[in-house]
């Protein structure tokens, strides 16, 4: 019985070695990550941007109001400066930065960062009012104005930009200018595009021994007949240096015409060309 009894632990035992282990629970699945939803896009709308420059104007126009021709003519140069960058801060501070709005229409951000560039120029253009840096006053306060009044006649032509009944003469004399702001705008882009367009090419046949001739072409694309037109240029070598300078003018410049600019320059070894443009009405 003894042996009987040994025998059958030795099998129980043997039998529970065998078995196999308790299965585990299958782990739980992860959630899925919960995207998390966009922050509202709280930048200013096309609507508002045009309210704005309403509100910029009026703003300037506050500030100029305080101000009788008699006093203007009164001040100081440095007294002058301070007042027009006062009427740009006016607009400024209503606008706002141009990254505060998020512009739908294409048409319109393109005219709001002229108006932003407009304002730009006027700032820098302040300090020269009153001197006699004339052409630095002119392609800054100047060509400001002609980019703001041409951005504000499309404005109010294309985006119903209004303002209130007690500036409306203002706005009114500011567009009365939009014929000569958008001619004058045309001329500065048309002068600055093409000193990295023009090219002009030695004429073996018209040079000699002493000078070369070149030949280049210019095209009136403003849409408006310039009466006059300079191109000044100036030889260099390679390390930038002047070598000769020269210029052709072009007289009757009708609108889409393409002329022909011949120049002469002593022979020499040229390794560029720099253009200086201007346009005279």
């Amino acid at each position: 019985m003894k042996k009987t009894a040994l025998l059958f632990l030795a099998i129980a035992l043997l039998l529970s070695g065998c078995a196999s282990p308790a299965s585990e629970p299958p782990a739980a699945e992860e959630p899925a990550p919960t995207a998390t939803p966009e922050p509202p896009d709280e930048r200013k709308t096309d609507e508002e941007f045009v309210a704005a420059v309403s509100r910029a104007l009026q703003a300037r126009w506050d500030v100029s109001a305080g101000y009788s021709p008699a006093d203007l003519a009164a001040m100081s140069a440095a007294e002058y400066q301070s007042y027009l960058r006062a009427c740009v801060d006016a607009e400024e501070k209503e606008l706002g930065s141009i990254v505060d709005y998020r512009f739908l229409d294409a048409d319109l951000a393109s005219l709001a960062q002229q108006y932003y560039h407009a304002l730009s120029l006027q700032r820098g253009g302040a300090e020269y009012a009153r001197t006699s840096a004339l052409a630095e006053y002119n392609a800054t306060w100047v060509l400001g104005y002609n980019y703001r009044v041409a951005a504000l006649w499309d404005l109010t032509r294309d985006f119903s930009l209004k303002v209130e009944k007690d500036y409306s003469s203002r706005l009114e004399e500011l567009l009365a200018a939009h014929h000569e702001a958008k001619k004058q705008v045309a001329f500065r882009e048309m002068t600055d595009r093409l000193p990295g367009e023009l090219v002009y090419e030695p004429d073996p046949a018209a040079s000699d021994e002493t000078r070369t001739c070149y030949v280049g072409w210019i095209t009136n694309t403003t849409g408006y007949d310039i009466k006059s037109l300079s191109i000044g240029i100036s030889f260099l070598d390679s390390d930038g240096n002047i070598l000769a300078q020269t210029t052709d003018w072009i007289s009757d410049l009708h609108a889409g015409q393409r002329a022909r600019s011949v120049i002469y320059a002593p022979v020499g070894d040229y390794a560029g060309m720099e253009y200086s443009i201007s346009v005279y009405q």
